[in-house]
């Protein structure tokens, strides 16, 4: 008689073991899924520190270009100073497109473009959804503003990236 029961048993078993696969396999699948969204944020906030970091090199080789020619008296008139700061880092930086215009830049790979109609340094994101919010194309201008001091970077709007403002 107690063997009788032993089939009924055993599907519940088994039934009761796809459940708890289920489970776990819905458990697992959450937190991949969780896992991909947090990689992808930090793989924003990499890519707006190497931004900044780009930002930071090129206002510095510039101030640093200014105050050389001034103390060796190479100092050049506005309209022949060097308007691509690109040119002046020891080491351009290895997403550096070299010159395009706005428009050759939005067909184009990602990375640092020097546009020589608005004199403006460039930026095309990996992810446009990086930005917020987009106003026309997805790409970051920093206007470079020559005048009695070092060259300038000015942002050609307000840029934000993942929140934080890119000035």
């Amino acid at each position: 008689m107690a063997t009788a029961h032993l089939p009924a048993l055993g599907r519940a078993n088994l039934n009761r073991r796809v459940i708890e696969w289920g489970i776990m396999g819905a458990i697992v699948l959450t937190l991949i899924v969780v896992l991909l969204r947090e990689v992808r944020f930090v793989q924003g906030q990499a890519e707006l520190a190497s931004v900044r970091s780009t930002l930071g090199a090129l206002r510095m080789a510039a101030t640093l270009d200014h105050i050389r020619k001034g103390a060796t008296g190479l100092s050049q008139p506005v309209a022949n100073a060097q308007r691509n700061p690109f040119l002046i880092l020891l080491q351009r930086p290895g997403d550096y497109l070299g010159e395009l215009t706005l428009q050759q830049s939005l067909g184009g790979p990602s990375g640092w473009f020097f546009e020589p109609v608005c004199s403006c340094v460039g930026y095309t994101p990996t992810d446009a959804r990086w930005l917020s919010p987009i106003l026309g194309a997805p790409v970051l201008l920093f206007r470079v503003s020559v005048g009695a001091g070092p060259p300038q970077l000015d942002a050609m709007g307000e840029y934000r990236w993942q929140g934080e403002v890119i000035r």
